[in-house]
């Protein structure tokens, strides 16, 4: 089934879509077009929640009294630029064993809300994606990613409690595949940055560009560029992420900032590898290779590195610039 869009949304209440089939949602149409190939290069179509509503939210649960659609469906989101939304601009969840999410030439761009909410799912701004595993902590959710980007999404103004994925958050992958993707300025505002609350000990992470919480992570030629954390790591990767892969990937101009007597440990990357692997087993290793890690700050209150930081786990590094 495909879904064709022409011109820009602008939405003015939250939409949840629930497919009941295998579905390609593809913008960037002029409305004149007999076929996909025939759509104007690099032209998309706009999601806009106007600084008022909530994202889209993509349901990809098992139908209502059970059942599946099949073993390895495949849901595409193809040009679509997801913007100005309170919190996520783009979130999905599924159950559906072995069922993969694509995105494709995507943008989800200056998203974003004023304070988040103890408890609140809604803390996730950016992007929120959440897969499924089995009863045997399998995980068998699936995700590419092609030429998209993570940008100006942030925490604007004071909250005691933490913010996850400021880009885009992973949770519960057995593979997310980024091609070719970009994370840029996404984070923490000055205003976002002085909130911790020493007399309650709450001193609230926020995390900047890529969240991975049980996600294996294979990128590729992705940039992280002008990101701003608190307490955490621009990329933050824990859990069940042994086996993620980083290659050709850029990490330049990010900067973690410090608030209050906060003494996190944090990095650029930041690893925190759950595994009851034996010492030396590769699935308690990330790789990088041929990465570059230079103009990164870290804050002076912080345990941790500008650049890696492997709190848990094992970090395999070649062929890599540090500066």
């Amino acid at each position: 089934t495909e879904i064709w869009i022409s011109g820009d949304l602008g939405i003015d209440a939250l939409v949840t879509f629930k497919p009941s089939v295998e579905v390609a949602i593809r913008g960037g149409f002029t409305g004149a077009e007999d076929r996909a190939e025939e759509r104007p290069d690099g032209l998309v179509t706009g999601y806009d929640g106007r600084d008022e509503q909530y994202g889209l939210t993509l349901d990809l649960n098992k139908p209502t009294g059970g059942g599946n659609l099949g073993l390895a469906a495949t849901y595409l989101i193809e040009r679509m630029r997801f913007q100005h939304c309170k919190g996520a601009g783009l979130s999905a969840s599924h159950s559906q064993y072995y069922h993969t999410l694509a995105l494709a030439d995507c943008a989800v761009v200056s998203n974003g809300q004023e304070a988040a909410m103890e408890y609140d799912h809604k803390n996730y701004i950016g992007a929120f994606f959440r897969g499924t595993e089995s009863s045997a902590h399998d995980l068998l959710s699936y995700m590419t990613l092609t030429n998209c980007l993570f940008a100006c999404n942030a925490l604007t103004n004071g909250t005691p409690f933490g913010c996850l994925g400021c880009g885009a958050t992973f949770m519960n992958f057995g593979r997310v595949e980024m091609r070719d993707c970009a994370f840029v300025e996404n984070g923490l505002t000055l205003e976002g940055a002085a909130v911790p609350d020493p007399q309650k000990n709450l001193h609230p992470s926020v995390h900047g560009a890529l969240l991975a919480s049980s996600a294996r992570i294979l990128a590729d030629g992705c940039r992280f560029v002008g990101n701003a954390v608190r307490g955490s790591g621009v990329c933050e990767l824990s859990g069940v992420v042994g086996c993620s892969r980083f290659r050709n990937c850029l990490w330049t101009g990010n900067e973690e900032v410090a608030s209050g007597n906060e003494t996190a440990e944090a990095g650029m990357v930041s690893l925190g590898i759950n595994t009851t692997a034996a010492a030396g087993d590769y699935t308690n290793v990330v790789s990088f290779g041929n990465c570059t890690f230079a103009y990164n700050l870290a804050a002076a209150a912080y345990n941790g590195s500008a650049a890696l930081n492997v709190k848990q786990g094992t970090a395999c590094v070649t062929n890599s610039i540090f500066y």
